[in-house]
């Protein structure tokens, strides 16, 4: 599982999200968003002051994405802008994510890219009840997902998604990673930063282009997307 956002705000932005006006139902629609999303990787990290020394640390990594949804749960996701260095001859495509949430599947690839990787959407299970919040205007339903990967890490995702409309992806998520010690190896935030219905969405976006060549890359737990 692969996976931006500032260090030391995300209260203060949870804060005044939950202060935001609350809006009417809103169902059946376009909608465009932005996100952020952090990654923090914790480990040993190397410093070559003092003496290519060793200690613990964790290594950020932030991104930027623009999100667009169309009825029947056709998501778009595409990134703006990143932090974290790419090496594109060993690093798997990551520019435009497309999610198909009705037919359970997630398609990636680069812009210009030549190759594509469709993971199949994997239900993690019943979840367990938080306390609701209310981000954007929009009253959103708590949950907290819980399960073991493959690599035996202990997987931990709370989530709050709105109960009054049918965005369909969280407005707000954490994720944790715990290795067989019991240690936080990687902690994942993403946040809603803006949220809007619009009439209409070019057909275009929800569309992977002409000539992909397609890798199955496994499956993908939701709502880890």
């Amino acid at each position: 599982m692969r996976r931006r956002f500032g260090r030391g705000t995300l209260l203060a932005l949870a804060v005044c999200l939950s202060l935001a006006r609350p809006s009417p139902c809103q169902q059946g629609g376009y909608w465009k968003a932005e996100i952020r999303e952090s990654d923090y990787a914790f480990g040993l990290i190397k410093h070559i002051v003092p003496c290519h020394s060793v200690y613990p640390g964790a290594g950020v990594s932030n991104y930027k994405y623009d999100l667009y949804q169309a009825p029947g749960g056709i998501l778009r996701k595409e990134l703006v802008w990143t932090d974290s260095p790419r090496a594109d001859s060993i690093m798997p495509p990551m520019d435009i994510t497309l999610i198909d949430l009705t037919r359970g599947y997630k398609l990636v690839y680069d812009k210009g890219g030549k190759r594509a990787e469709r993971s199949t959407l994997k239900d993690v299970g019943k979840p367990t009840p938080l306390a609701p919040m209310q981000l954007l205007g929009h009253q959103c339903d708590g949950k907290e997902y819980q399960w073991i990967d493959r690599r035996g890490q202990l997987i931990r995702v709370k989530e709050w998604v709105t109960a009054d409309a049918d965005f369909k992806l969280p407005l707000m998520e954490f994720s944790y990673a715990f290795d067989h010690s019991g240690a936080l190896s990687i902690l994942e935030t993403k946040v809603v930063t803006a949220l809007q219905m619009v009439p209409s969405l070019p057909s275009a976006l929800f569309e992977p282009p002409p000539g992909l060549e397609v890798e199955p890359a496994g499956s993908t737990r939701i709502p880890f997307l």
